[in-house]
């Protein structure tokens, strides 16, 4: 029996505007994925562009209403082999909470773990999620298109093996 899941994504094309995504290097992206990327100690605060913090849901109800200005950021840290959802720990808690399957997403390889920590320390091994003989070991952050770079496949096994998809279903 083939299980058909609806696919549900935000509305409005606010995010196509992003410089990332005018260069095709922003995907939409399964939120159990993202997910298993965020950080676990994330509260319901978030910062607005501004600087102000505000709750969650105040920041998810605008993306619903006028769209995603700005994509979720997943870093690859090639020295330790490591992956994270370094921006938009606050919005995949909604979006989930909302029954939305996919986010816009850019991903960045860096030699380091994380950008900033004040978006929490939370890593995961990432050896056998990336193609890493798709990337090259540089000093500086690279950007590239995440369906080229993480191994979906993979990822879903090591995940259900682990328990961290439950409650979800595949793609």
């Amino acid at each position: 029996m083939v299980m058909i899941m609806k696919i549900k994504i935000l509305s409005g094309n606010r995010v196509l505007q992003h410089p990332w995504s005018r260069l095709g290097l922003v995907r939409q992206c399964p939120t159990w994925l993202l997910k298993a990327l965020s950080n676990p100690l994330s509260n319901n605060k978030t910062d607005l562009l501004t600087g102000d913090v505000v709750h969650q849901d105040l920041v998810w109800e605008d993306i619903k209403k006028n769209g995603m200005q700005e994509p979720l950021l997943i870093i690859v840290g090639w020295e330790n082999k490591v992956i994270r959802l370094e921006s938009g720990n606050h919005r995949i808690q909604t979006a989930i909470q909302d029954g939305y399957t996919h986010l816009p997403v850019a991903l960045q390889v860096i030699k380091g773990d994380l950008l900033n920590p004040v978006n929490g320390l939370h890593k995961v091994d990432a050896d056998s999620l990336i193609y890493w003989d798709k990337t090259i070991k540089c000093a500086y952050p690279v950007q590239y298109d995440p369906s080229n770079i993480i191994n979906i496949d993979n990822a879903k096994s090591i995940l259900m093996n682990s328990g961290e998809l439950h409650g979800f279903i595949g793609e």
